[in-house]
């Protein structure tokens, strides 16, 4: 999907046979978000019984040499997030 501020990643499901599925998906990427380059959350929601997502799109690129490197740090430091 696209509009004038950019590209978007729509998710679309069965809300009867996943009941908040996307609620929970985007919980994570928020958490995730914290430490790593993860799409950024624009909406979720649920008409009838369709549920959707909606996510800034990420373009791919080129791997950096320290691509693994990093992530690895930034994962770690995902672990050192206290939540209650």
């Amino acid at each position: 999907m696209q509009d004038k501020d950019g590209l978007y990643a729509v998710k679309l499901n069965d809300a009867t046979h996943f009941p908040n599925m996307f609620k929970r998906e985007a919980e994570g990427l928020q958490l995730m978000g914290q430490t790593l380059h993860v799409p950024e959350v624009i909406k979720v929601g649920q008409l009838d019984k369709t549920q959707y997502l909606i996510l800034s799109f990420i373009e791919e690129t080129d791997k950096q040499e320290d691509f693994w490197a990093v992530f690895a740090k930034q994962l770690s430091n995902l672990h050192q997030i206290h939540h209650t």
